[in-house]
C-alpha cells in the first residue's frame, strides 16, 4: 500500500466515469517529506487540479504557484515541502458533514461504519454546536463525480465527491484518499506486478499511469486486493485492459471492502497508544468484581461477580450506547458503580449503579458535553467524590468532580492547560 507522505500543494471539458475524471493536462510541482520536488502531470476538472482520476491535489491556481515559486528557486523548493504529519488528521479523529443537498446519504453513513469498525480512524459529525471545536473537516456533497483531495490539507472545508453515480464502495474509496492513501499502482514497485497496457489508454490519460510517487512510504507487499487500485479497464479508449496483473488470476479494482494491506497502512499512517489489555475492572467490596467491555456494535457490556458470574459465565448485559473509548469504571463506596465512555460526537458520558438500579437507565447515558480527545479518566478518594480528567480537542487537559453535585457543572470542564500528548 501507498500512503501519503507528501504536500500537495480556463477549466475545459472534461471526461468524468465516477472515479476516472481528466480535461486539459498541465504539470506542476509537489514535493514530501521523503522526496523532493517532483513534477506531476493533472488534469484541469471545473478548477480542480485532479491527478490519478481522482485525486484533487488542490485548485489550478495553486499548482501554477508552487510551479513558479519552484521555477524561481536556486534550489528544492522548500517552500512547498510540508512534512506528512501535516497531513494526518490528528489523533485519527476526521471531522465530518453532510450537505443536505447529498442523494442516498446512508452511503456515507455505510461507509463510516465500514472504517471504524475496521481501523483506528474515528469520525466526529460536525454541528454548529461543536463547529469551533473543528475547523479542519470533510464535507461530503456532489462536486461531480467521485474525487477527494489527499490526506488534511489544513484550510477548513476540503470536499469528499459523492456523485449520483459513486457507491458505498467509492465513498469507502474516496475516505481513503481523505486519509491519506494513494492509489495502490503509484508504488515505487508496481512495474513488478502490474503491466501497463498502454495501447489501449485514452489519448492523452497516459501519465495517469506512468507517473509514480516515490515516497518511501509503501507499506507492506503489493496488494491486488487493495480497495485503492485501479481496475483492469481504467481510462480505457476500447474496452480492453489497460491495466493487467502480472498474476493473471489477480482481481484488482474490487471497490467492496478495505483489503488487509489497506487497514495495515492505516494502521502504519495512525499508530495507536498500546492499551491495556483488560478491560476496566472493579471492585466495590469483597467477593465482588464487576467488568465492562466493548462489543463489536460499540454498545457497553457488563458483567459481574458476587460469588457467581451474573447475568452466567458467558454471558453479559447490554448497557447500550455507541462508546468511542474504552469504558472506565469506579467505585467510591459500596453497591456503588459510575461508568464514564465517549460517544460519537466526542462527548463525555456518565452513568450509574446505585446500589438498586441503573441511572438514568440500564441503556441510557448522561451527556456531560466537551469534545474529548482519547480515554477519560476517573478516580475516587473517598465516598461521594469522583474527579474526571479528559484532553480537549485543544490537547489541553480539563478536569471536572462530584462532590454531591457536578462541578464546575454537569457539562462544565476546569481548564488545566498544557498540550497534552499521551
Amino acid at each position: 500500500m501507498a500512503v501519503n507522505n507528501s504536500g500537495p500543494g480556463g477549466d475545459q471539458k472534461f471526461v468524468s466515469e465516477g472515479e476516472f475524471q481528466a480535461g486539459e493536462s498541465a504539470s506542476g510541482i509537489i514535493s514530501g517529506v521523503t522526496f523532493g520536488p517532483t513534477e506531476v502531470v493533472y488534469y484541469k476538472v471545473n478548477s480542480l487540479a485532479v491527478f490519478e482520476g481522482d485525486i484533487v491535489l488542490g485548485t489550478v491556481a495553486e499548482l501554477e504557484q508552487s510551479k513558479d515559486q519552484a521555477n524561481q528557486d536556486d534550489g528544492p523548493a522548500r517552500a512547498v515541502i510540508i512534512t506528512g504529519a501535516r497531513f494526518r488528521w490528528p489523533n485519527a479523529q476526521v471531522p465530518f458533514q453532510i450537505n443536505a443537498a447529498l442523494p442516498y446519504q446512508q452511503r456515507v453513513r455505510d461507509a463510516i461504519t465500514h472504517w471504524e469498525a475496521r481501523t483506528p480512524i474515528r469520525f466526529s459529525e460536525r454541528t454548529p454546536a461543536n463547529a469551533a471545536q473543528f475547523p479542519n473537516f470533510v464535507e461530503f456533497s456532489d462536486a461531480g463525480g467521485c474525487w477527494s483531495m489527499l490526506g488534511m490539507q489544513g484550510n477548513g472545508l476540503q470536499t469528499i465527491s459523492l456523485g449520483t453515480g459513486c457507491t458505498n464502495g467509492n465513498a469507502i474509496h474516496e475516505i481513503g484518499h481523505a486519509v491519506g492513501l494513494w492509489h495502490e499502482q503509484s508504488r515505487e514497485d508496481r512495474n513488478t506486478f502490474v503491466t501497463i497496457n498502454a495501447a489501449n489508454i485514452s489519448p492523452g490519460m497516459e501519465s495517469q499511469f506512468d507517473q509514480h510517487i516515490v515516497d518511501g512510504d509503501d507499506v507492506g507487499g503489493y496488494d491486488y486486493g487493495s480497495i485503492m487500485h485501479y481496475p483492469r479497464t481504467a481510462f480505457s479508449k476500447n474496452g480492453l485492459e489497460t491495466i493487467t496483473p502480472v498474476q493473471a488470476e489477480a482481481q484488482i479494482g474490487q471497490r467492496t471492502a478495505l483489503s488487509a494491506g489497506d487497514i495495515a497502512a492505516v494502521n502504519f499512517m495512525y499508530p495507536q497508544t498500546p492499551r491495556a489489555s483488560s478491560s476496566p475492572v472493579v471492585s466495590w467490596g469483597p467477593n465482588r468484581l464487576d467488568a465492562f467491555v466493548l462489543g463489536t456494535n460499540r454498545a457497553v457490556f457488563h458483567k459481574w461477580f458476587s460469588g457467581a458470574w451474573g447475568p452466567s459465565v458467558t454471558g453479559y448485559e447490554n448497557m447500550g450506547g455507541i462508546a468511542e473509548s474504552v469504558p472506565q469504571a469506579v467505585a467510591w463506596g459500596p453497591n456503588r458503580l459510575d461508568l464514564f465512555v465517549t460517544g460519537t460526537d466526542s462527548a463525555l458520558y456518565h452513568k450509574w449503579w446505585n446500589g438498586s438500579a441503573w441511572g438514568p437507565s440500564v441503556t441510557g447515558y448522561e451527556n456531560m458535553g466537551g469534545v474529548i480527545l482519547g480515554d477519560p479518566r476517573v478516580v475516587s478518594w473517598g465516598p461521594n467524590r469522583l474527579d474526571v480528567f479528559v484532553v480537549g480537542s485543544d490537547h489541553a487537559l480539563y478536569h471536572k468532580w462530584f462532590n454531591g453535585a457536578w462541578g464546575p457543572s454537569v457539562t462544565g470542564y476546569e481548564n488545566m492547560g498544557g498540550i497534552v500528548v499521551g
